[in-house]
């Protein structure tokens, strides 16, 4: 369970996303948050989900969709 989850609804920000997904996990670091990061993508022609689904599979508390 997490004390905060943040929605990042996503569509082309192929980009942006793998600095939007670090940032907001650095925020939850430097305030004690167990926080968990949730990519909603909005079937994106670019690569974003892909980026997406590599970072969730070396940072437990990153999930997309």
């Amino acid at each position: 369970m997490y004390d905060l989850t943040v929605i990042i609804p996503t569509f082309k920000e192929e980009a942006n996303i793998r600095n939007i997904i670090t940032e907001v996990d650095a925020v939850f670091k430097r305030n004690n948050l167990n926080g968990e990061i949730l990519v909603i993508d909005d079937n994106s022609p670019d690569g974003t989900i892909t980026i997406a689904n590599e970072i969730k599979n070396t940072k437990p508390n990153v999930n997309s969709i």
